[in-house]
């Protein structure tokens, strides 16, 4: 079996999500940095507060160091055509899960749920398509991380879809708005609160490339 040295992507992986739960000290941060290999990185991991590797979802993405996902971004920004960008991603190898979700002022739109095994495209129904930064396409690749033990898998993007659904034809920029604010399903909800876990909606952004 080949065997990746994936110890610094692991150890950057965990130092994001163990420190929002106060649970990686300076200690623990220094040793996943010097972890000779990836099962001793796995070790830290449950050290943190994970759980054993085999039920994480780390597992189901843990295949090798990649590109950042912010280079990727810059990348994508720097296309001139739709077309372009779907390449870039077509031939994209992430080490994790991701979600790109690529637009044109012409209204062409396409979700890629990107995996190191296999790439999924969602496309827009009835000029609608939403997403709840978690793994559709696949059910067996879950990066669903819950607010709450009593959280609903994709019930936010569902939400939103239904929401938008509702005001088909005539959606505004204060209508989405007040969408990304909604609250139904607290604190699971589209704008999102934390219970069991240091997890909350800090900001929305929109961008009309029809405009400028």
């Amino acid at each position: 079996m080949q065997q990746y040295r994936d110890t610094n992507y692991a150890a950057v992986s965990a130092a994001l999500h163990a420190r929002e739960a106060h649970l990686l000290t300076q200690a623990l941060s220094e040793r996943m940095l010097e972890a000779p290999t990836a099962e001793e990185s796995c070790k830290l991991l449950i050290e943190c507060g994970y759980p054993p590797i085999e039920h994480c979802t780390l597992a189901k993405d843990f295949r090798k160091v990649a590109i950042p996902t912010n280079f990727m971004r810059r990348r994508i920004l720097q296309c001139k055509t739709l077309e372009e960008a779907c390449a870039i991603l077509d031939a994209f190898e992430p080490g994790v899960s991701l979600n790109y979700v690529l637009a044109s002022k012409t209204g062409d739109v396409v979700v890629y749920e990107t995996t190191p095994v296999e790439h999924y495209k969602m496309y827009p129904s009835r000029g609608i398509v939403t997403q709840g930064n978690d793994i559709v396409a696949n059910p067996v690749i879950d990066r669903f991380t819950p607010a709450d033990k009593d959280h609903i898998h994709h019930f936010r993007g569902q939400r939103l879809n239904e929401l938008l659904k509702m005001k088909q034809g005539e959606i505004t920029t204060d209508y989405i708005q007040e969408c990304l604010k909604d609250h139904y399903g607290y604190p699971g909800s589209i704008c999102n609160h934390s219970t069991d876990k240091n997890l909350v909606t800090i900001a929305s952004t929109m961008y009309c490339l029809n405009r400028g």
